[in-house]
């Protein structure tokens, strides 16, 4: 260390280490090389240009064939994708590889990948949703229900106002500031 009378304070020279990734020997640290493509065994923090390849992403009739924990699943995949796609963008900024066309070009085909199929997923989910639901109100006995329900737009858990669903107080409604005279 040397301390530095521009600073006014101590400060260690930086060492280059050649863009090498030092990985860490804490035991808790695991679950962070999952932001590295090859994770825990063989992190690298910036692939090649080769390595950022990939197949296509998931058709809608693909994902329509799964149940619903495989579509969690499914999700939570290409959720950590989409993180460790992130982390490679950073590192591509730090390393300034963002201006290479080849490789920009293939992250960005691999991130459309990524936000397609998440795209698909919840589309998926709303067909499912919507099939149920109409299903629910053609024959409420089809799922033990005795009469059939009234359609809600949003889960209500008491009986408080709820102002994503009542929307904001109208000016209109409120008796202090409302400018229409009141009919007697």
């Amino acid at each position: 260390m040397k301390f530095s009378s521009f600073y006014r304070s101590f400060h260690s020279t930086t060492i280059s280490l050649n863009n090498k990734f030092i990985p860490s020997k804490h035991p808790y640290v695991i679950g962070l090389y999952d932001f590295f493509q090859g994770g825990y065994t063989n992190p690298v923090t910036l692939p090649t240009t080769k390595a950022l390849l990939t197949g296509r992403s998931w058709t809608a009739s693909e994902l329509r064939r799964k149940s619903f924990e495989d579509l969690h699943k499914i999700w939570y995949i290409l959720l950590k994708e989409r993180n460790l796609l992130a982390t490679m963008w950073e590192e591509a900024k730090r390393f300034n590889r963002i201006n290479n066309p080849e490789w920009r070009q293939r992250h960005d085909d691999r991130r459309f990948k990524t936000q397609k199929s998440m795209a698909r997923i919840k589309f998926v989910l709303s067909e499912r949703r919507v099939a149920y639901e109409y299903a629910r109100r053609a024959d409420p006995n089809l799922f033990g229900l005795e009469a059939p329900p009234k359609p809600q737009k949003y889960y209500v858990d008491d009986g408080k106002p709820n102002y994503w669903r009542d929307g904001p107080p109208s000016r209109i409604q409120s008796k202090t500031t409302s400018r229409i005279p009141r009919q007697k």
